[in-house]
């Protein structure tokens, strides 16, 4: 639902969006792109990947993707 280069940033949305609709939680993860850290909130909790796909499709979160671990 976000991506920031600082982490400071990446936390203040994650808390922002620490629980959506009392089922999806926000968590941050860290990766590497172009040698450098960037921070990424993602929302965790999604029972299925059509759940995910509804969520996105809502419109909510502009630019959000469903990703699969």
């Amino acid at each position: 639902i976000g991506s920031f280069r600082r982490q400071s940033g990446a936390n203040i949305y994650k808390n922002r969006y620490a629980n959506v609709d009392n089922r999806y939680k926000a968590i941050v993860k860290e990766f590497m792109m172009d040698g450098k850290p960037i921070y990424r909130v993602w929302l965790s909790g999604f029972e299925s990947e059509e759940e995910a796909r509804d969520f996105v499709g809502q419109g909510r979160f502009d630019g959000a993707f469903v990703v699969r671990e």
